[in-house]
């Protein structure tokens, strides 16, 4: 996004930017920013109860005999590794990366982490583990800054 086509959507007859406003915003470049990357993760991790919860109703009919633990498992698996998908490509000594952590750092990010960190390690998928605590040290390290 261009900062200076901004200008141009208040219609400033001073303004020094005569070009006109983007049409469209690139939904697909920045879905690709790290900043989307972790603000998906967050939300994917904290709304978990949400996404499980609507994955029973999808599959609940009236009558039916339901296995609800079964289905919660299966929604908090799904948000889980639905997340991971988002952050699994992090460079956390990039500092584009680094800029956005910063950027998004509080205490629902900090959960979110440790959430998932919790959930990785009850699955034994320690590689996934090595990510998150990392991304865990880093946020740690820049609220001391």
């Amino acid at each position: 996004m261009d900062v200076n086509h901004i200008f141009n959507l208040f219609g400033d007859p001073g303004n020094k930017y005569n070009e006109d406003p983007p049409s469209e915003f690139d939904l697909e470049a920045f879905e690709k920013t790290p900043s989307f990357k972790i603000g998906m993760f967050k939300k994917l991790i904290l709304n978990q109860h949400v996404f499980q919860k609507k994955l029973i109703d999808m599959f609940k009919t009236k009558g039916d005999e339901f296995e609800i633990d079964g289905m919660e498992e299966v929604g908090e698996y799904m948000a889980h590794h639905r997340a991971w998908n988002h952050i699994k490509g992090c460079d956390i000594e990039n500092e584009i990366w680094q800029d956005s952590f910063t950027v998004l750092h509080d205490e629902h990010l900090e959960t979110a982490v440790k959430l998932s960190i919790s959930f990785f390690e009850d699955a034994e998928e320690y590689e996934k583990c090595a990510l998150l605590k990392k991304i865990e040290l880093f946020l740690e390290g820049s609220l001391e800054s």
